[in-house]
């Protein structure tokens, strides 16, 4: 048995490991885009549902108001929550990126 033939079944593992990765990265990356997406998707909602809402403020009672501004409140905090996730998902994606 020659050299090359000893040398086969490393390169066939070699290159596993690098399919394997790339794999992984490409997932990473398809993770990043749909947290991105959803993020997105907050943030308009967001900016739709206070503008909306703030052109008829002047004719809530307060209770309605309260409620209006404690939905904001958890929308901001949904986006904070989605703004850590889209870091999270880029982190892992970094790290997957170097590993390939």
């Amino acid at each position: 048995m020659n050299r090359s033939d000893r040398m086969k079944p490393i390169k066939r593992y070699a290159d596993t490991r690098e399919q394997d990765a790339g794999a992984l990265l490409a997932r990473a990356r398809a993770l990043v885009e749909e947290r991105e997406r959803q993020l997105g998707e907050l943030r308009r909602y967001r900016e739709e549902y206070a503008g909306q809402q703030a052109q008829g403020l002047g004719t809530l009672d307060p209770v309605r108001l309260q409620n209006f501004h404690a939905f904001l409140a958890r929308l901001g905090d949904a986006v904070r929550q989605q703004q850590d996730l889209v870091e999270e998902a880029r982190a892992d994606l970094e790290r997957c990126a170097a590993s390939w």
